[in-house]
């Protein structure tokens, strides 16, 4: 179990909020300006394409904490490093 938490290590968990909780997490949408790559930095006019991941949310309210995002150029990065990998032979 992970320290501190009910949850076991590794597993994701759910939380569902109730119509009150849910009332007060109602979350305004981003200023689009200012979104950046949780990557490299890179902000959303300095990409072709940003994409929102389910970000970091609060345990007791469910409410967004850190929002996650990610270009299209990390995404190429990361499959460039998984393709390499898989072509190696394992140890």
């Amino acid at each position: 179990m992970g320290e501190g938490s009910d949850q076991p290590d590794g597993y994701a968990y759910a939380y569902v909020l109730t119509d009150e909780e849910a009332a007060k997490v109602k979350e305004t949408p981003p200023d689009l300006a200012s979104l950046v790559c949780s990557f490299c930095g890179r902000s959303r006019e300095q990409v072709p394409r940003l994409f929102s991941g389910r970000g970091v949310r609060d345990r007791d309210t469910g409410a967004i904490i850190a929002p996650v995002y990610i270009c299209n150029q990390c995404v190429a990065a990361c499959a460039e490093v998984l393709a390499e990998r898989s072509t190696k032979a394992p140890p």
